[in-house]
């Protein structure tokens, strides 16, 4: 979506003014983004007009997946890993990993020297023994000025030794 910043209030005939537009980027790494603004006055000839602002999103980093899913029953080793890859243009380490309740699982973030790139590695694994659900939040700092925090969602659904877990509606 978009959001407008500001702009200014009151114009004089012949006159300009400034519009101030933020827009939010997320999801659309790597793609063409094209939004649409509408602007009212109450210029009899120009009443609303639209504004479109359109460019190329760059990436700050590859994640195979914002979202960890433990599902599986009480006596199974469940475990993810998440790996991020920052892009060398806007390079950026990875500080710190916390879970913002760290009741049900337990993670490790490791710093992985590939040939052509650095990549952090988190492993988050199931630590509850007994069946239920479950939902966290770990949050990873990071020394970059556009994103300084990465949120991954964890999910658990754990159930007892033979029993399959309930399909997703």
């Amino acid at each position: 979506g978009c959001t407008v910043a500001s702009y200014t209030k009151q114009i004089p005939a012949g006159g300009r003014g400034l519009i101030s537009v933020k827009v939010y980027t997320r999801g659309y790494d790597g793609k063409r983004l094209t939004k649409q603004i509408t602007v009212f006055t109450n210029d009899p000839q120009h009443g609303t007009f639209y504004l479109t602002i359109t460019g190329f999103v760059e990436k700050l980093m590859t994640l195979n997946t914002r979202r960890v899913r433990l599902i599986g029953a009480t006596d199974r080793s469940l475990k993810q890993t998440v790996t991020i890859v920052p892009e060398k243009k806007y390079f950026f380490e990875i500080t710190q990993a916390i879970a913002q309740k760290g009741q049900f699982i337990k993670y490790d973030l490791a710093k992985v020297n590939a040939s052509d790139s650095v990549q952090y590695h988190l492993t988050v694994e199931n630590t509850r023994k007994e069946q239920g659900r479950y939902f966290d939040i770990i949050s990873l700092k990071t020394t970059s000025k556009y994103q300084p925090e990465i949120k991954i969602s964890v999910f658990g659904s754990i159930v007892p030794p033979n029993q399959q877990p309930a399909a997703k509606n």
